[in-house]
């Protein structure tokens, strides 16, 4: 423009019809949208503001008394932190909720009282059989006149989906899960998020062992340093196998770990097990040698194998155990946990 400001112009060009023969001229509209566009982007900037002051706003209030009493609880919404924390007014944090790490809430709280500065420290918890991170800011608490308790007030916020995003940032930054055999606290750190998001979503999860069958003859077969290229195809052809979002990992030896979250069916898990299994039988494509390559899958369900990493990997070790004793190139589900 003339003041050397943008505009935003909406165009169209369309055919004058003739009585007779081709269109010899064309009508050209010009609207201008430039409040419209600012409307929209002033919009969507709203929106994200909006978005980043609800996340500010404290999931819990909580006010402590320098001895350690629990004074009031109050929070937004009916959160479960709040619910488990309001059985606990009047009672000291260390039978609370927070039983066996008071010293860890305790320190920074009566620094905070003796100072007069506020402070922060993060901690997490387990309700429900469900693991929550948290980020506390504590600061002075003036109560009513005549009140003579110090005391500070905590504001909680829920950092837990930032802290499984951070630790999957660090994760995928450190190691390569399928070029080379993975480090198993790689794979427990994991494992460890995965199984806490379904807990807290109350979703399920399938984990998959898959050990390629009778591997010693394809070593004999191609040598060890071909053996180790198949292997790293083999992991490819896996990997191509799966849903979008499955999370799979290369473990010593020449065995798969495989974690489907959100898994909506048993059947679902079927499905997936049945491509792994079509696509290890044409990994041996293109290698010369007298071998032909299948593998054994265990599948053990979250939650009716197990509410642990630990108790799932056993299961699906067993599940993967009783699918080679019935000759491999195949795979077992787990038996259901006994109540």
């Amino acid at each position: 423009c003339a003041d050397k400001s943008w505009r935003w112009v909406s165009h169209r060009i369309c055919a004058l019809e003739q009585e007779e023969g081709p269109a010899e001229s064309h009508l050209w509209t010009l609207v201008d949208v430039t409040d419209a566009r600012e409307a929209e982007d002033s919009l969507k900037k709203s929106e994200q503001e909006l978005s980043a002051l609800l996340n500010a706003i404290p999931s819990a209030l909580m006010v402590i008394t320098e001895e350690g009493m629990l004074l009031k609880v109050t929070g937004s919404g009916e959160t479960p932190f709040v619910e488990e924390a309001s059985r606990y007014i009047g009672q000291n944090i260390e039978e609370s909720l927070f039983h066996g790490k008071s010293d860890e809430i305790m320190i920074p709280v009566k620094r905070c009282i003796e100072t007069g500065i506020p402070q922060f420290f993060t901690f997490e918890t387990e309700m429900d059989e469900k693991v929550y991170f948290k980020e506390a800011r504590i600061s002075p608490f003036v109560g009513s006149p005549g009140q003579e308790e110090k005391a500070a007030i905590i504001a909680v916020l829920d950092i837990t989906s930032k802290k499984e995003l951070s630790d999957e940032i660090r994760l995928q930054a450190s190691h390569d899960p399928l070029g080379s055999p993975s480090n198993r606290g790689h794979f427990n750190r994991k494992l460890l998020i995965t199984l806490a998001e379904a807990q807290r979503t109350d979703s399920s999860l399938a984990l998959f062992m898959i050990d390629p069958d009778q591997f010693n003859k394809v070593n004999e077969a191609i040598g060890r340093d071909m053996a180790d290229l198949l292997l790293k195809g083999l992991a490819r052809k896996i990997k191509a196998a799966c849903r979008q979002d499955d999370i799979l990992y290369r473990m010593e030896g020449v065995n798969f770990y495989l974690i489907l979250p959100r898994l909506r069916n048993r059947e679902e898990a079927s499905t997936v097990a049945n491509r792994i299994l079509e696509a290890v039988r044409s990994a041996s494509a293109g290698y010369s040698g007298d071998f032909f390559l299948t593998a054994t899958i265990g599948i053990s369900l979250f939650p009716e194998n197990g509410q642990d990493g630990k108790t799932l990997l056993r299961s699906a070790e067993l599940a993967l155990s009783a699918g080679k004793a019935r000759g491999g190139d195949c795979y077992s589900f787990a038996e259901p946990e006994e109540e």
